[in-house]
């Protein structure tokens, strides 16, 4: 599997060159997103994933497919994803970090939830909340989006990422909703929920299929049937 297209800050970002790497696409764009934009999504990544799944530098990989290619997908944006999560607090299992790892929350994917979550704790005290899952779950659960800083998500903009949903579903691949949401100090990790996020980006994974699977998908969608 390997991550082809992401839709963040309103622009669609899709790379139909195998040579190339969407991230390395991503960071030669003139429309590249801000380094504040991108780390963000890279922490989102390296902190919610699981760590089993495993990115090796030589390109070997173990673990669960989807999570190897967002894992992949961060490296690719040229950041390291194993740095970042041994060095959050309430994530690092190894080093010095590990002793406060009992200070995140995690709460697990599951087939009724949909999504995964994963609250780690800031310096000015409060929490950090990172989710991926499924787009129409995650999106429910969003009131804002990462536009320039938080922007407010009224209908016509639901409308627009819920057709990003689609084109990427017609394209043959398997699409995922990442959001994030700050919680202020003097917040208990008991009360922390994943609803009135910020969705970061939607983003395509490319799962390598027979050749007839996309036309047959596209088949289905003008029948009036929904493929996920």
């Amino acid at each position: 599997m390997t991550v082809r297209a992401v839709f963040m800050e309103e622009y669609d970002f899709t790379c139909t060159d195998a040579a190339q790497s969407l991230g390395d696409m991503i960071v030669k764009s003139l429309q590249r997103p801000s380094a504040e934009v991108l780390q963000l999504l890279a922490n989102l990544v390296a902190v919610n994933t699981m760590d089993e799944t495993i990115v090796r530098k030589d390109g070997t990989r173990s673990g669960n497919p989807t999570e190897c290619a967002l894992l992949q997908f961060v490296r690719d944006l040229g950041f390291d994803y194993e740095f970042i999560r041994n060095n959050t607090r309430g994530r690092s299992g190894v080093g010095a970090l590990s002793e406060f790892l009992s200070e995140g929350k995690q709460m697990n994917f599951s087939s009724a939830r949909k999504m995964m979550s994963w609250a780690v704790p800031l310096d000015n005290g409060g929490y950090r909340l990172y989710t991926k899952g499924a787009p129409e779950v995650v999106l429910k659960r969003c009131s804002r989006e990462l536009v320039h800083g938080h922007a407010d998500m009224p209908d016509n903009v639901r409308g627009k990422i819920h057709e990003m949903i689609e084109v990427y579903a017609r394209r043959g691949m398997r699409t995922l909703g990442l959001a994030y949401r700050d919680f202020p100090k003097n917040t208990k990790i008991t009360d922390i929920d994943e609803n009135d996020m910020t969705l970061v980006a939607l983003v395509g994974i490319e799962d390598p299929l027979r050749a007839e699977v996309p036309h047959a998908i596209e088949k289905c969608y003008r029948a009036g049937i929904d493929v996920r």
